[in-house]
Order: structure tokens, then C-alpha cells, then sequence
């Protein structure tokens, strides 16, 4: 991967402001490939979080180190200590963010969409929606099943996500309906 490609993902984090985890990053960038943002991050396997992509997390990997990111990391339950868990929190590094932001664009297949549009949609979700939402459209892209076989997997998949199907399929549904998936 060139590092102009590496770079399209500090754009990413550009447009949504900041991402709150590895996990919504695969996600929100997974989605924008789906509504139609050419990506170098083609790689995507299905996981136990649901989608996947090995580039996207050595990317991230590779900003981080270089300073193009920054990595703030906050205990999830500072009482409990460190085995309660962390929380990590991506951002553009604020000496790095006008060049990201006027030097690299992802483009669009459709309507001629903005990437901070598309972001502005998906990154307020939480993280579980999105969750939900990419995995199940994976799983449509992929199957050659019937689409209740799809229900039916995904139920298998992420049936402790239950709470949030409904959301994500109306994120889906919203994302069909204003243009941004076939």
C-alpha cells in the first residue's frame, strides 16, 4: 500500500472529526465502501466484530506510529484498574490536519456525495449499529442464500448486538432510500 493510500484513512478520521475505536473504524470505513468511496481497503473478511480489513488495521498502526494520528486511550472504568478495559480514540494530529484535509480526497461513485456527508451520517451511531448494519450487508453482498437465510445468520452472528437490529436496519434502510446503497 502507498502512502497516499495510508493517508486516505487519516482522511477518513478527518471527516468524522474523530472515531471512538479500531472496532467503528473498520466499520465506518467498510460502510463508505459500500456507499460508493473508492478505498484501497478492498480486504475485508468477516470476524467476530464483523467486518474486517488486516489494511485497515495496519494502517492505523502505521499513522499512529508516524504521528499522522493520534491515539488517546481512556479506561473504561478507571476503578475497576487496568483489567476493566480501555476505550481508545483516533484523530488527526491538529499539525498534520489542513494538509489531510486539502491534500486527500476520496471520491464517490455515486452522486457526486461528499465524504464529510457520508461521515456526518455514520459517525454519531454507536458503534454496535454499525456493527450490525456492516455485517449484515456483507453478508447480503456475499450470500447466495435467500434473504432469510441472511436474517438467519446474522442472528447467529451477532445475537447478542439483538438490541440494536432495529437501528441498523433502519441505518440500512435510510442508506437505500437517500441513495447511498443499490
Amino acid at each position: 500500500m502507498s502512502e497516499h493510500d495510508e493517508l486516505l484513512l487519516a482522511r477518513v478520521i478527518d471527516a468524522c472529526g474523530d472515531i471512538d475505536g479500531r472496532v467503528k473504524m473498520q466499520k465506518i470505513v467498510y460502510l463508505l465502501s459500500e456507499m460508493g468511496f473508492v478505498t484501497p481497503f478492498q480486504d475485508f473478511t468477516i470476524r467476530q466484530f464483523g467486518p474486517f480489513s488486516r489494511s485497515v488495521a495496519y494502517t492505523t498502526d502505521v499513522l499512529r506510529d508516524s504521528g499522522v494520528i493520534v491515539e488517546d486511550i481512556q479506561a473504561l472504568n478507571e476503578d475497576a484498574g487496568p483489567e476493566s478495559g480501555s476505550q481508545y480514540f483516533y484523530r488527526v494530529s491538529n499539525e498534520l490536519k489542513d494538509l489531510i484535509h486539502n491534500n486527500f480526497q476520496l471520491s464517490c461513485k455515486r452522486m457526486n456525495r461528499s465524504l464529510e456527508e457520508a461521515c456526518s451520517i455514520l459517525r454519531n451511531e454507536d458503534r454496535g449499529v454499525l456493527e450490525v448494519a456492516a455485517t449484515r450487508l456483507f453478508l447480503e453482498r456475499r450470500s447466495i442464500h435467500r434473504p432469510d437465510s441472511v436474517e438467519e445468520e446474522l442472528g447467529h452472528m451477532k445475537g447478542h448486538l439483538r438490541s440494536y437490529f432495529d437501528r441498523a436496519n433502519a441505518l440500512v434502510e435510510e442508506l437505500r432510500q437517500d441513495g447511498w446503497l443499490n
